[in-house]
């Protein structure tokens, strides 16, 4: 990234230095370097965003994708992850440092929920949310693994459970979850379960 070239040039020199052979670097090594650098600035834009965004920057799905151990990222969904990073309560422990396991839980949530609003206009992409998408969900509880074909049978019904399909609340989810749970309990205490 051409805007880190500083950024490298200091890694590179840096003290203790992080190639083993200064005169013999490997491509290895470099890239570990550069992939360091990356991720200490997009860090650094997510920090500043979290912090105001005084750069009036987002961090962008590349930059979100070189922070090291960063996973699941759609690009697509960018500005849904930016908008739950700069939430109120804020979802971080500590805006000053946000953690890959505080950042990797956002974007699960994020991807799942978009994966419900998908599922409750259609499911044209034919895939169900998975029981472990449906936990995924910051707040959401109570969650089955069996009764899945359950919960997302419910939250397609016709009348819809949601107030807006396009923004289904977690207290929605999971008033859904508790009466399917509810429901599932029920059956298996006719059938003879007390």
């Amino acid at each position: 990234i051409d805007a880190n070239m500083a950024g490298y040039n200091t890694a590179f020199v840096a003290a203790p230095s992080p190639f083993a052979d200064i005169n013999n670097p490997t491509i290895a090594e470099i890239n570990a370097v550069i992939d360091e650098v990356n991720s200490d600035v997009a860090l650094a834009e997510l920090v500043e965003d979290l912090n105001g965004d005084g750069n009036s920057t987002p961090l962008t799905s590349e930059q979100l994708k070189d922070i090291e151990g960063v996973t699941g990222v759609v690009d697509a969904d960018i500005a849904d992850y930016n908008a739950v990073f700069v939430a109120a309560p804020s979802p971080f422990v500590d805006i000053d440092n946000p953690t890959v396991a505080e950042i990797n839980a956002i974007i699960a949530s994020v991807n799942a929920i978009n994966e419900l609003v998908e599922d409750l206009n259609g499911d044209t992409n034919a895939t169900a949310l998975t029981a472990e998408q449906l936990k995924d969900i910051q707040g959401v509880t109570g969650v089955v693994d069996a009764d899945i074909a359950d919960y997302n049978a419910a939250f397609v019904a016709a009348p819809s459970p949601f107030a807006d399909i396009n923004n289904p609340a977690v207290a929605e989810i999971n008033a859904v979850i508790a009466s399917v749970n509810a429901i599932n309990e029920l059956v298996e205490d006719l059938n003879g379960d007390a």
